[in-house]
């Protein structure tokens, strides 16, 4: 007898979950569930609770029309996530790429650089770093700047010392005929970065370019006749800027960064 009225009072208690106030469908605006309702529902274990759900089907769809909601809305939060971060990186790989062909550009006008020089054309290239030049990730790019000038110091010192032996063991001519207009296969990794309109009409330019190809050529080719002991590499480093740094340097890309720089005030 105990145990009928147990079980009766059991099944009754599942009955009642309908005044619980979970949701009331037939209310124009059904109230959120507040804290002591939760309270409630947790006296009920999850068979009690999906059995009453199974019994009424608008609560049932309902269900399942919050839970692909959710599942919707979880989506787009992880798909716009991975598109900010995609966006993020383009940007960056934007901006290093610009660094990089100033770059070109800069070794046009000066060899001999620092880090003012380098802070100059990262402020231009990452803004966000314009008056954050501690930070680790400016401190990188500047370590980055570094050695791509010096990349660009040695490839072209090789160029030359082909060219050298070239003319040692074949070439009656003077250095100046020798290198006539070669001088344009020899900084043609920076010349592709410069705005070829506007720089095709500075002769004087041109000329101070070729000028610096050719002092640089004998330096190398002293070096090569053992005529002198000094790395040619320091040598043309820190002896032929003068004969470039005012030069100009208009960039392919527009934002001429580097051909706007006051390097003479930079260097001192």
């Amino acid at each position: 007898s105990n145990n009928l009225e147990e079980e009766n009072d059991r099944v009754d208690r599942v009955d009642r979950l309908t005044p619980l106030n979970i949701i009331n469908l037939e209310e124009e605006n059904p109230p959120v569930i507040q804290q002591n309702n939760i309270t409630n529902l947790e006296s009920y274990n999850e068979f009690q609770i999906a059995n009453f759900v199974a019994d009424n089907p608008t609560i049932l769809n309902l269900a399942v029309a919050l839970r692909e909601s959710k599942n919707t809305l979880a989506g787009s939060s992880s798909t716009n996530k991975s598109l900010s971060i995609q966006n993020e990186k383009k940007s960056v790989d934007k901006n290093k790429k610009l660094l990089f062909q100033e770059l070109k550009l800069l070794f046009l006008r000066c060899r001999k650089t620092n880090s003012h020089i380098f802070n100059s054309i990262i402020s231009a290239t990452h803004p966000h770093l314009k008056t954050e030049l501690y930070r680790d990730e400016a401190k990188e790019l500047r370590r980055e700047c570094g050695l791509k000038m010096s990349d660009f110091r040695f490839k072209f010192i090789a160029t030359l010392t082909e060219m050298a032996d070239a003319y040692i063991n074949n070439s009656e001519d003077t250095p100046e005929d020798y290198i006539g207009e070669s001088w344009r296969n020899v900084l043609n990794l920076h010349l592709k970065a410069i705005d070829k309109t506007k720089f095709e009409a500075a002769s004087e330019d041109q000329k101070n370019l070729r000028n610096f190809v050719i002092e640089s050529f004998k330096i190398v080719h002293e070096y090569k006749q053992k005529k002198s002991t000094r790395n040619p590499k320091d040598t043309i480093k820190n002896t032929l800027d003068y004969i470039t740094i005012n030069i100009k340097v208009p960039s392919s890309s527009g934002h001429n960064i580097v051909n706007n720089l006051n390097l003479e005030d930079l260097i001192k």
